[in-house]
């Protein structure tokens, strides 16, 4: 009988302290989500068409953007486009920003110079564009962004 007892005890002390091991193990040691990126940086001349899609959003303007002709790009619904100061998304090819009613795609910035549409085609679909500017002249003429 004091055999069972001891054994029962022990057992029970060797099961609270591989608990209380557990509790007390470093957070370090359990396996976490890799950090979320914050942003995707997004610039230059776009010459081979691309997908913008949520998993990168937001996708922010660190230089002016050119959709060069012949190229598509295709903004998936729920993707945030931010411009920076000065810059502009100007689009010579094909832009495809079809969003939806419960996903819409949002061009949005800061002092930005907006959504240029130059000779290419826009097809856009449950997108806003918020706080664009109008642009420099170029080309001998005064372009505008598109407003909603």
């Amino acid at each position: 009988m004091a055999f069972r007892r001891i054994a029962l005890t022990l057992g029970f002390c060797l099961a609270l302290a591989a608990l209380l091991g557990v509790a007390l193990m470093p957070v370090a040691a359990f396996p976490q989500e890799p950090p979320r990126r914050l942003e995707t940086p997004l610039g230059g001349v776009i010459t081979q068409s691309m997908t913008l899609d949520l998993a990168g959003s937001p996708y922010v303007l660190n230089t002016s953007v050119v959709v060069t002709r012949g190229v598509t790009l295709t903004i998936e619904p729920g993707v945030v486009v931010q411009g920076t100061a000065w810059r502009e998304l100007r689009v010579l090819g094909t832009l495809n920003a079809i969003g939806t009613m419960t996903q819409p795609i949002t061009f949005t910035g800061s002092a930005w110079l907006g959504l240029v549409v130059d000779s290419g085609t826009a097809r856009l679909r449950h997108a806003t564009i918020e706080y664009a500017c109008y642009s420099a002249p170029t080309g001998g003429g005064y372009t505008h962004p598109i407003f909603w």
